[in-house]
């Protein structure tokens, strides 16, 4: 602490997180803007569901957090009753913890938590992906995002999503140098996310054409 001016209860924080920079008050989420979800999967405890939209200026929101209990429906139902009420533009695939498509809980490999998520969120033209495991790179990301080399600030936490606000701002290296895996369920979503680096992009519209084969009424011509 003497050294580098930092109390030594702060030298192992893994994210350069500033509350008074990157906490926002909560605004809609424009339904043009792309919405990546990732899943943590908990045995012994609930999952955990974190969303990260993406802005056309490429400003990046954390904009929703969910703990559900219980089984995949469950998780899949949560994203799917958000995704309606709040009129998200889900980017796809949804991403989930790769453990999860090893967790059968007795029930059969067809009956898995994956199994359960991925056959409730294809009714809704989504589909489930196992998030990349690159820890180190996805803290990278997350860095040059809270904070880019123009010292702009690119990531932001809506300000009511306490969970992740908490985890993010408290998430430590152990003894080892490692990332801490103690209260770091969000902090393993929010990593999986930003790996994905997603760029917005136009929404696709299926264009119409008249090929001329539709029947005219025979009054108005059209």
């Amino acid at each position: 602490a003497r050294l580098r001016g930092v109390p030594s209860y702060k030298s192992g924080i893994i994210l350069n997180m500033d509350r008074n920079i990157h906490v926002k008050d909560r605004f809609k989420i424009p339904s043009s803007w792309m919405v990546d979800i990732s899943i943590d999967i908990g045995n012994a405890k609930a999952h955990d569901i974190l969303y990260l939209a993406t802005s056309p200026q490429g400003f990046k929101y954390v904009c929703f957090e969910e703990t559900v209990p219980g089984s995949g429906e469950n998780v899949a139902e949560s994203i799917i009753q958000k995704k309606h009420r709040y009129n998200l533009r889900i980017n796809n695939p949804v991403i989930c913890d790769p453990l999860a498509k090893g967790d059968s809980a007795g029930e059969g490999k067809d009956h898995t938590r994956w199994a359960k998520i991925e056959t409730c969120l294809n009714r809704h033209d989504m589909y489930l992906a196992m998030g990349a495991k690159h820890k180190e790179d996805g803290i990278a990301i997350i860095n040059d995002l809270l904070m880019t080399v123009n010292k702009e600030p690119m990531l932001f936490f809506f300000r009511d999503l306490g969970k992740t606000i908490k985890q993010c701002l408290n998430w430590m290296r152990d003894k080892e140098g490692k990332p801490s895996k103690k209260d770091d369920d969000m902090c393993e979503n929010l990593y999986r996310l930003a790996l994905l680096e997603t760029e917005w992009e136009e929404p696709y519209v299926e264009e119409y054409y008249n090929t001329g084969h539709r029947d005219r009424d025979p009054i108005t011509g059209y």
